[in-house]
């Protein structure tokens, strides 16, 4: 079980047509396995590829590789190492250079084969930071978000894929283990249909409790993530927290009708 859904390679240096691979793949057998004819499938891909469009602005797909984990790293230690906060305990705006508590000491803490400058390049262009007037560097963001907001269209590709193909993974896992009686990895979500004026407030609770989830998660990842397997085995795990949309209902009524 464990060497099938891992058959396909998802590692910071993967190609694109790996982690598409990736995502296809599970997402595929998932539907299969659930009852949908191969020809339904077959008609819907087809039917889907005639939809297939190039928004203006796209260019050929980005990959960072390495860098979205490192940037991620610098963010979370922005936020918590107090050699880089304020007196209000929130990210300092910080001086690129000049020793402790500079832009340039944050980043050698989370790698020293990049340098500052390489960062600061990705982290500006994917919005995650801006250069204040004074020319200190001060985050936008407390997490490394995957759309390139400098360039209409763009994105991390390989970002995006390993976060569906990582959701696909569990949903896949747990439906076959479960079917065996073994054990489950954690995978919960809820939906309730709301009036339209909610949704922002909802979206709000989520964002809010949702970046507490994850920054606790996180942390403990940070703390292990240095420590050495005696096997010299490795895996990289994580976990996801994200806001549920699917779609409007235009009348409540009609909708508790037909569930009856």
């Amino acid at each position: 079980m464990r060497g099938f859904l891992e058959a396909v390679s998802t590692h910071s240096d993967a190609s694109i047509e790996e982690l598409l691979a990736a995502v296809l793949r599970p997402l595929m057998r998932l539907l299969i396995e659930s009852g949908i004819p191969k020809s339904v499938l077959v008609e819907g891909l087809e039917h889907a590829r005639r939809e297939l469009y190039s928004p203006e602005g796209t260019s050929a797909p980005v990959r960072l590789g390495s860098k979205q984990r490192n940037c991620m790293e610098l963010l979370c230690l922005w936020r918590r190492n107090q050699e880089f906060l304020g007196k209000d305990g929130l990210p300092a705006a910080l001086p690129f250079d000049g020793g402790s508590g500079s832009f340039n000491r944050l980043c050698q803490l989370v790698s020293r084969d990049v340098t500052a400058d390489k960062f600061l390049e990705t982290l500006c262009a994917f919005g995650a930071v801006r250069i204040l007037p004074d020319g200190t560097i001060c985050p936008n963001t407390p997490t490394f978000l995957l759309a390139n907001r400098k360039k209409a269209g763009a994105m991390a590709a390989d970002g995006v894929l390993k976060q569906v193909a990582g959701f696909l993974r569990v949903v896949e896992y747990n439906v076959r283990h479960s079917r065996l009686g073994r054990k489950t990895r954690f995978e919960r979500s809820c939906t309730v249909v709301i009036a339209e004026e909610y949704v922002p407030i909802f979206e709000r609770i989520v964002r809010e409790r949702g970046q507490v989830f994850i920054d606790a998660l996180d942390e403990w990842l940070e703390r292990h993530h240095c420590v050495r397997s005696p096997n010299g085995r490795y895996a990289e795990v994580g976990a996801g927290a994200y806001f549920v949309d699917l779609g409007n209902i235009k009348n409540r009524a009609s909708e508790d009708k037909t569930s009856k």
